[in-house]
């Protein structure tokens, strides 16, 4: 507080002179010492609020002290002020009093991301109070529901995530999934009072495995004309979790007189030439 810290509760002094002389009992002039001391910084974890007294009626008078840590023990002590300042302080009964215990808050930053064609992956950290306790673990579930109850009114997984001591950010990956299925995730954190009010919900708030589109199995291509080429393929038999949108057909001249550049031969006309073996390609776009 600051009457154990008087350095800090002022930064100047003012001295007025008295013109009056003053005498002692043996007929000397008294001399004053003033010590200026330097003012200091607070007391670590100190605060203070002026609460304005309005309601002269009132006999008790309550203030609510916010945004405390709870399971930190806190001291208090309260003075009056006039026209001459503040005066001694009152501690407190008890002398200290720590914010109860409670559950954490969520856990923070979550993120969904797709690991693979059967996973997620979900990045998260930690909560922004963990209630005056350490958080002790994670519970991360998912769903095909977004009401997460689709296994008898229960999420169809769940996982237990035990943080290490350098878990910033934490991650889990989950697998086994479905390849296209949408799933929903959702992550509470832990400690001693049990798991938060409310779960953390990452953005997005759900996705699907996926990967990229297979090409089609097979390939077949035949004379179509002296300048041209037929091809026929049978759609991708695995559309990576997403619908097929295109195909990417691509060719390239094995010859070298279709290989070799020619001002009198434009580009496309370059990419066929009867009678030159020719490489193609095709590939999905999802």
């Amino acid at each position: 507080f600051l009457s154990e810290y008087p350095s800090s509760s002022g930064s100047m002094i003012t001295i007025i002179q008295d013109k009056s002389k003053l005498i002692d009992d043996i007929g000397e002039t008294p001399s004053l010492r003033v010590d200026l001391v330097t003012r200091g910084e607070l007391p670590t974890g100190y605060n203070s609020i002026v609460v304005p007294f309005e309601e002269h009626s009132k006999v008790h008078y309550e203030y609510i002290l916010t945004e405390l840590t709870a399971g930190q023990p806190y001291k208090v002590q309260v003075s009056a002020s006039n026209d001459l300042g503040f005066g001694r302080p009152h501690a407190s009964h008890p002398s200290e009093l720590a914010p109860p215990v409670q559950k954490p808050s969520v856990p923070t930053s979550i993120i969904l991301q797709v690991a693979s064609r059967n996973s997620l992956e979900v990045f998260f950290s930690k909560p922004e109070s963990n209630g005056g306790d350490a958080i002790s673990l994670y519970r991360i579930d998912w769903d095909t529901n977004q009401e997460f109850d689709s296994a008898d009114g229960v999420p169809i997984g769940s996982y237990t995530y035990i943080p290490s001591n350098h878990c910033e950010p934490c991650s889990h990956q989950i697998s086994a999934l479905v390849q296209g299925q949408n799933y929903f995730v959702r992550v509470y954190s832990y400690n001693s009072r049990g798991y938060s009010f409310e779960p953390g919900i990452p953005t997005p708030s759900f996705l699907s495995p996926k990967t990229a589109a297979d090409p089609p199995e097979s390939l077949t291509i035949s004379p179509h004309s002296d300048t041209a080429i037929d091809i026929q393929f049978p759609p991708s038999s695995n559309d990576g979790g997403a619908p097929v949108k295109s195909y990417k057909v691509e060719w390239n001249g094995m010859g070298y007189i279709a290989g070799l550049p020619s001002p009198n031969r434009d580009y496309l006309s370059a990419l066929y030439s009867p009678y030159n073996v020719q490489s193609i390609h095709v590939t999905a776009d999802d």
